[in-house]
């Protein structure tokens, strides 16, 4: 009788030591399976959490601030995050100063295992901060995206020579004896030709414009600028004026005034010199035909202001100017001539020629398409950024910063 007793006590351990052991099973099961899944789940939102930081980091670049939150929260949907769907909730939160985001993705995913140990579900969420950053990457930049298109092109015995970067937004091209000299030369589509040092890397991600934050000038009410034939001078009253009428230079030597220039009809040097400092010519062109024609093999030099928004930036298009043949002429001047500064032409093409250089302290280049020809160069001895950073206007890329 006690031995029956006894195997009786026996298998009741067993089945104690069973259950016990089937327990601890289901934990290690819902910790390596529901575990996992929440792994698996938290890569994915931490994925869309930083494609939704960068794309509303992007449209603060861009100045679009009222499309901040959507543009965080489209992306974060196109990752399968999808704002107050399954649960899902997305908080877009720009800072203060509006260069910086942060997105945080939070959902709630059920246990399977888990349960027999009372864990119903985990809460899962990731956060990701972009921010605009100093970009200092290239010198110069075409922007045109489109496919099968030379946003960048040096033909002819055309050449550009860069201390920093050389970049394209979609094809790059060397005929007929051009040369592309970088600290580095990119292309997100094709590089095409031999005349490159180093070799181009391709199928790179385009870059955003640098400079698309930085607002265009609001030349309401500026006064009218004022031609002075006495002494020779292009005269700007209180700093900010208006040209309705087309600049035209055609001999002798004029030169401009400190000042912001809103330039209504273009800038056209057919003959004779130039010079100017502290200036910025921010050209209208809303008829595509008024450009800025810097020609006529004299002597031209100019620099840019040295503060304020603008400082840095010598030539700035509008960024509503319609894109039309012939485009831009900046490099008709003769190899003495000096150009300072960001040359900005975010929605134009500039045409290189002639035989002037850009022998300045600095200079970069940012246009929608670029042509390089005949004997010019550009950037001679080489674009550069300034010897003092701080004389850089505030150019910005997005990055993940957090």
């Amino acid at each position: 009788m006690r031995k029956h007793k006894h195997g009786l006590l026996e298998r009741g351990q067993m089945l104690i030591m069973f259950a016990a052991s089937v327990g601890v099973l289901f934990a290690v099961m819902g910790l390596v399976f529901d575990g996992g899944r929440l792994y698996f789940e938290k890569t994915r939102m931490q994925g869309a959490a930083d494609a939704g930081a960068l794309a509303a980091n992007w449209e603060q670049q861009r100045r679009n601030l009222g499309l901040v939150d959507s543009a965080g929260k489209d992306a974060t949907e196109l990752n399968a995050f999808e704002h107050g769907v399954s649960g899902v909730d997305v908080q877009v939160t720009p800072a203060g100063d509006d260069r910086s985001v942060a997105v945080v993705i939070t959902q709630s995913f059920p246990s399977t295992f888990m349960r027999i140990v009372g864990w119903t579900s985990s809460d899962v969420s990731a956060r990701a901060v972009a921010s605009l950053v100093a970009f200092g990457d290239g010198c110069v930049i075409g922007l045109e995206r489109s496919a099968g298109v030379d946003s960048i092109r040096a033909a002819g015995g055309g050449a550009i020579s860069s201390s920093c970067g050389i970049i394209s937004n979609s094809d790059i091209r060397t005929a007929g004896g051009g040369i592309l000299t970088g600290a580095w030369i990119g292309a997100a589509g094709d590089a095409t030709g031999g005349g490159y040092n180093p070799l181009p890397e391709e199928n790179l991600p385009p870059v955003l414009d640098p400079l698309a934050h930085i607002p265009e000038p609001n030349f309401a009410g500026w006064p009218e600028g004022v031609k002075n034939t006495t002494t020779n001078t292009y005269e700007c009253p209180g700093g900010q004026c208006v040209f309705n009428a087309q600049i035209r230079v055609t001999g002798g030597t004029w030169t401009f005034e400190p000042g912001i220039y809103a330039l209504m009809s273009g800038l056209s040097v057919t003959g004779g010199d130039i010079t100017g400092s502290e200036l910025m010519f921010y050209n209208y062109n809303i008829s595509g035909h008024d450009h800025i024609d810097l020609g006529g093999n004299g002597t031209i030099m100019l620099s840019p202001q040295s503060s304020g928004i603008y400082k840095g930036i010598l030539f700035f298009a509008s960024r509503s100017s319609v894109d039309a043949p012939p485009g831009n002429k900046l490099g008709r001047g003769n190899n003495a001539s000096v150009i300072n500064g960001i040359m900005y032409f975010p929605n134009e093409h500039v045409d290189w020629a002639g035989t002037s250089t850009t022998n300045g302290a600095w200079s970069m280049l940012i246009a929608n398409t670029i042509d390089v020809t005949g004997t010019a160069s550009l950037g001679n001895p080489q674009f550069t950024l300034p010897p003092d950073p701080s004389d850089l206007p505030d150019i910005t890329r997005p990055m993940l910063t957090d």
